[in-house]
C-alpha cells in the first residue's frame, strides 16, 4: 500500500477512466486527421521558411562530397551550434527521401509531433482527467502561426521542452543518474534545436524542483541541477561561435507609447499564435465575434474555452463545506478552492505557465534586428502548453462545474474547426501558387547564381508561401540562391564564405514586395542593390508584375524573358561585352 501511494497521480488514476481515455483517443484521431490530410493531400504545401531549411540541408549534404558545387560560396560550421537540430533531421530525411517528401515529413513532425508532446505531457501530469476537453486546444496549438512560418528549429525545441518536463515529473520521486542523463540529453537536444526552448526548460525544471514536494526533495533538486549542467557547459563553450555583426538587445517593437493603456492593449493583442489568415471564414458568426472582441475568431473561441475550462477546474476542487452562510462563507470557500488548487504538487506548473504568459503578453518582441522575431509568440505557445495540466476536470463526470467545462469544450471545438478550415484554405492556395512558381526551375540552369524577386499576389494569409520558395531552385542544380538569408546569419550551420555577401544579403537582402504599388524609396533601394549584385548574378527570376521594377531590371537583364508563364518570368544577365567590337 505504501508503494502504491507513492506512485504519480497519473499512474494511479488513468486506468480507472477507460471511457475518458477512449473518448480522448477518438477525438485526437478525428481532429488530427484533417491536419495530416492537409499536408499530404497537397503536393506543394509549403511553409514560409521551410524552403530555406531544405536548401541549406542540401548544401550540408553536398559539402560531404568531393565534387561539392557549393564549395566556393558556402561553408559548413560543424561546431555544435544552436539551430543544428532541424538541419540534422532534414539531412537524414534527404539522404533517403526526395526533397518534397522530406519537407512533408518535417511539416508533419513539427505539427503532429508537437501535438503528441503536448498531450503526452498532459497525460503524464494530470492523467486522463479532462483529456477529451483539452484536445481541441492542443490541436489549435499544434497548427499555429509559428508552424506555417516554418520555424522548425523552435518547434522541435518546444517538443524537447515538453518531453523534458514530462520525464522530470514522472521520476521526481526517483531521482538518480539514469534519469539525470536522460534529462541532460533532452536539454542538450533542445539547445541544438533552439537555445530559447532549452533555457526555458532549464528554468522550468528548477522551478518545478523547488516548488513540487518529493520524498527526496533535496536529492531531487541536486539531480535536477546536475542534469542542467551539461547544457550550461555547452552554452559556455559555444558562446563565441555564434558571434557576428548582429547585436542582441531587447526591443518592444510595436509598442508605440509605453505610458498608454491603449497602446499596451494593442501590443498584448499582437502576441497571438492562432492567426493564419487576415480574415477568417464567415462561419460560426466569426466576423461578428472578431469585431466584438478585436481578436480573430479562432483566438476568441480558444481564449473563451481556455477561461471556461480554467473556471471548471477551479469549481471541481473539493472543499469542506462550512455551515456559515452568506458572503463570508462564499469568500471562505473561494479562498479554500484557490488554496487547494494551487497547493502542491501543481503549484510549480502554475508558476511556470504564469511566468511564460506574462513574458508573452508584456515582454519584448525580439532581441534585435537579425536575432529572430516572434519572441512573445514563442513564450505564449510554451506557456499555454505548460498550463494544460492545470485544466483537471473530467469530461464524463456529472457534478459541480461540469456544465462550465462542456461550454468551454464547445468553444474550443468551434475555434478548432475554424482553424482547420483556414488551414485547408492555406494548403490549397500554397499548393496552387507554389506549383506555378516552380515551373521556372528548369530554366534557371545549373551552377548559376540566382536572385528571386517576388511581388506577392493578393493572398489572405499571414504566412507567405512564395517568400523563400526560390531557394528550391538550388536543389540538385548547384545553383547559388542569393535569397538564402540564413547563410548571412552568424548562428546557422551554413554561412557565406565571402563576408561581403553576409553584409549584402542580410540587410536589406533581396526584397519582396507585397503589392505592385511600390514606393519610390523601395524602388531606389532595389536599384542600388541590383547595381551592386548584377555582376555576381546570372539569373533573375521575377514573380508578379511591376512596370517600374521591369524598367530597373532591364538595365542588366534585358526586357525579354527566357521563360514566361503567367506570373513567373526568368531573365538572364546581359553580357554587354560580348556584343562590342
Amino acid at each position: 500500500m505504501a508503494q502504491a501511494s507513492c506512485l504519480p497521480e497519473t499512474d494511479r488514476t488513468s486506468r480507472a477512466k477507460p471511457g475518458e481515455r477512449r473518448l480522448a483517443l477518438i477525438m485526437i484521431g478525428v481532429l488530427a486527421l484533417p491536419v495530416a490530410c492537409a499536408i499530404w493531400a497537397h503536393p506543394w504545401f509549403v511553409t514560409q521558411d521551410g524552403s530555406i531549411y531544405i536548401y541549406n540541408s542540401h548544401v550540408i549534404l553536398e559539402s560531404l562530397k568531393t565534387n561539392n558545387p557549393f564549395r566556393n560560396y558556402y561553408a559548413v560550421r560543424w561546431a555544435p551550434l544552436p539551430y543544428w537540430g532541424a538541419y540534422a533531421l532534414l539531412c537524414g530525411l534527404l539522404s533517403i527521401l526526395p526533397d518534397p517528401i522530406a519537407d512533408h515529413v518535417m511539416l508533419t513532425v513539427a505539427s503532429l509531433g508537437l501535438l503528441a508532446s503536448i498531450l503526452w505531457l498532459r497525460r503524464r501530469v494530470a492523467g486522463w482527467d479532462g483529456m477529451p476537453l483539452v484536445v481541441p486546444l492542443a490541436i489549435v496549438l499544434s497548427i499555429n502561426l509559428l508552424w506555417l512560418l516554418g520555424l522548425y528549429n523552435f518547434l522541435l525545441g518546444a517538443c524537447c521542452y515538453l518531453l523534458a518536463l514530462g520525464v522530470w515529473w514522472s521520476g521526481r520521486d526517483r531521482p538518480g543518474p539514469k534519469r539525470a542523463m536522460l534529462l541532460a540529453g533532452l536539454l542538450a537536444a533542445g539547445y541544438l534545436c533552439h537555445p530559447v526552448t532549452s533555457g526555458l526548460a532549464g528554468l522550468a525544471l528548477i522551478i518545478l524542483a523547488v516548488a513540487s514536494p518529493a520524498r527526496r526533495w533535496r536529492r531531487s533538486i541536486a539531480w535536477t541541477l546536475t542534469s542542467i549542467f551539461p547544457t550550461v557547459l555547452l552554452v559556455y563553450l559555444n558562446r563565441n561561435l555564434a558571434s557576428g555583426s548582429t547585436i542582441s538587445h531587447v526591443r518592444w517593437a510595436g509598442l508605440t507609447d509605453p505610458w498608454s493603456v491603449r497602446a499596451w492593449l494593442v501590443y498584448i493583442r499582437a502576441a497571438d499564435i492562432t492567426p493564419l489568415a487576415h480574415t477568417g471564414p464567415d462561419i460560426f458568426f466569426s466576423h461578428a465575434l472578431s469585431s466584438w472582441s478585436h481578436l480573430p475568431a479562432v483566438t476568441t473561441w480558444s481564449l473563451l474555452g481556455f477561461m471556461l475550462l480554467s473556471l471548471a477546474a477551479f469549481m471541481s476542487v473539493g472543499v469542506v463545506q462550512t455551515p456559515v452562510s452568506g458572503t463570508a462563507a462564499v469568500r471562505r470557500e473561494l479562498f479554500a478552492r484557490g488554496k487547494k488548487l494551487l497547493a502542491a504538487p501543481m503549484r510549480g506548473w502554475f508558476v511556470v505557465s504564469a511566468i511564460l504568459m506574462v513574458c508573452a503578453l508584456f515582454g519584448p518582441a525580439d532581441l534585435g534586428e537579425g536575432q529572430g522575431a516572434f519572441l512573445r509568440q514563442r513564450f505564449l505557445l510554451l506557456g499555454l502548453a505548460t498550463a494544460l495540466p492545470l485544466l483537471k476536470t473530467r469530461a464524463i463526470r456529472a457534478g459541480h462545474g461540469n456544465a462550465i467545462a462542456r461550454l468551454g469544450f464547445a468553444a474550443l471545438i468551434l475555434g478548432c474547426v475554424i482553424q482547420l478550415v483556414i488551414l485547408w484554405g492555406y494548403a490549397r492556395a500554397s499548393s496552387r501558387l507554389a506549383s506555378d512558381f516552380m515551373m521556372a526551375k528548369p530554366y534557371t540552369g545549373i551552377g548559376q547564381r540566382v536572385a528571386v524577386l517576388t511581388i506577392e499576389p493578393d493572398i489572405d494569409y499571414e504566412p507567405r508561401p512564395l517568400l523563400h520558395l526560390g531557394d528550391l531552385f538550388g536543389i540538385q542544380t548547384g545553383n547559388i540562391i542569393w535569397n538564402n538569408y540564413a547563410a548571412a546569419l552568424p548562428y546557422f550551420p551554413v554561412r557565406f564564405r565571402d563576408p561581403s555577401n553576409c553584409d549584402v544579403f542580410l540587410v536589406p537582402g533581396i526584397p519582396d514586395f507585397e503589392t505592385a504599388q511600390i514606393t519610390k524609396d523601395d524602388l531606389d533601394d532595389w536599384e542600388d542593390l541590383a547595381s551592386d549584385i548584377e555582376g555576381k548574378t546570372d539569373v533573375l527570376v521575377v514573380w508578379g508584375r511591376s512596370r517600374e521594377l521591369d524598367e530597373i531590371n532591364s538595365q542588366w537583364f534585358g526586357e525579354e524573358p527566357v521563360f514566361e508563364d503567367g506570373q513567373i518570368r526568368v531573365f538572364r544577365h546581359i553580357d554587354r561585352g560580348a556584343g562590342t567590337e
